[in-house]
């Protein structure tokens, strides 16, 4: 076996796609397509996951592994768009070492409590991407048809007539379903909220504050779409440059909504630097210990003037009705007491603003691939 690199990208197919990793290798990195093995070299096969771990049940059949030690292959699986889930992990692993694969095969994932495990990688796909990518976010025509200004610190002294800002597309996961609940139970009319996707009528609706208060898929669906900025596109916009300026300098708080809640996943998306790009203080509807590994990133938090406890509970339904007690509770301030709370902790918006601009990717996707 040689010890020169060549990536194999195989065909996207129901349970491979060419996402961030295959589209870095073909920029940075010598690359053959469709199985195709060089002499001389040390091939590793790329699987790029469409559905997580889960999806290489699917692909490791008893072929693919005889073919993988038939030409003495590396794998390398990645997950990085969307966080891996233990326990679809575990699973993966035990097959690989019953199959005698375990030895040949490592990961790329985007959930960096993976780290503890020998054969995998892991690193912050998202901040990196929009640490090398800072020129995209404004200026730039949207796929919602319009370009985001980015705000000024001369603007932030501006009257707030909103509480809350939040965006919200797919309404598939538990936590957002019940903020979902929650909104349409409680009175948000002085705050900005977006619900895009229709709940699935197979869902069972199940929120996390008690089954006899939910509501039938066809009772929440009635009332969507609620859009801010969409004018109708609710699917297939990308989101990084989406920034509507006037909704951020008229609105207080923004509530995200993470990608990742019930399985505690530690992933950080895209959706956390819409607040921090637009100096919004935010409460996060995420994994346990999201805003710890926050500061770990250099960014400050709002402990100072709210509690921000919810974070250190691992239990997701303990952990959502500690979050949504605090939203409520911010609800019941007037506006004008929450323009003055704005006031008060605006320099740190104004401190996380310049610290992701400051920030430079770790170039962290091309050392594990170097590394391999």
């Amino acid at each position: 076996m040689g010890s020169i690199l060549n990536y194999i990208l195989p065909t996207p197919s129901r349970d491979t796609q060419q996402g961030p990793v295959s589209n870095y290798i073909i920029s940075h990195f010598k690359y053959t397509l469709n199985s195709e093995i060089l002499e001389g070299y040390r091939n590793v096969l790329v699987i790029e996951t469409t559905g997580g771990y889960d999806s290489l049940e699917n692909i490791f059949t008893d072929e693919f592994v005889s073919h993988v030690l038939e030409n003495d292959l590396t794998i390398c699986a990645c997950v990085v768009a969307d966080p891996g889930s233990e326990p679809s992990f575990k699973k993966i692993n035990t097959f690989t070492k019953l199959n005698k694969i375990y030895d040949r095969i490592s990961y790329i994932d985007s959930n960096v409590l993976f780290e503890v495990y020998e054969n995998v990688s892991t690193f912050h796909y998202f901040l990196e991407e929009a640490y090398d990518s800072k020129q995209n976010f404004y200026g730039t025509d949207n796929d919602l048809g319009y370009v985001s200004v980015r705000p000024t610190e001369n603007q932030l002294d501006s009257y707030r007539n909103k509480k809350f800002l939040s965006f919200s597309r797919n309404n598939d996961k538990r936590h957002r379903l019940s903020l979902l609940h929650d909104y349409l139970t409680n009175d948000f009319s002085d705050s900005y909220f977006s619900f895009l996707q229709n709940i699935d009528s197979q869902n069972n609706c199940k929120i996390y504050h008690g089954d006899d208060t939910m509501l039938t898929s066809d009772k929440y669906n009635e009332k969507i779409p609620i859009e801010l900025d969409t004018k109708g596109i609710i699917n297939g916009f990308r989101t990084d440059n989406t920034l509507p300026t006037h909704l951020f300098l008229d609105s207080i708080i923004h509530i995200v909504s993470e990608t990742s809640f019930e399985c505690n996943e530690l992933f950080i998306s895209e959706k956390v630097l819409k607040p921090i790009l637009n100096y919004q203080p935010f409460v996060v509807i995420g994994p346990h210990n999201y805003l710890k590994e926050l500061k770990k990133q250099g960014y400050k938090t709002f402990n100072e003037f709210w509690d921000e406890s919810y974070d250190e509970i691992k239990d997701p339904a303990k952990r959502y009705m500690r979050v949504r007690e605090l939203i409520l509770d911010l609800n019941k301030k007037s506006i004008e007491e929450l323009n003055l709370l704005y006031k008060n902790l605006k320099h740190i918006c104004i401190y996380n603003n310049k610290q992701f601009h400051s920030m430079e990717s770790n170039n962290s996707l091309r050392k594990i691939l170097t590394k391999l």
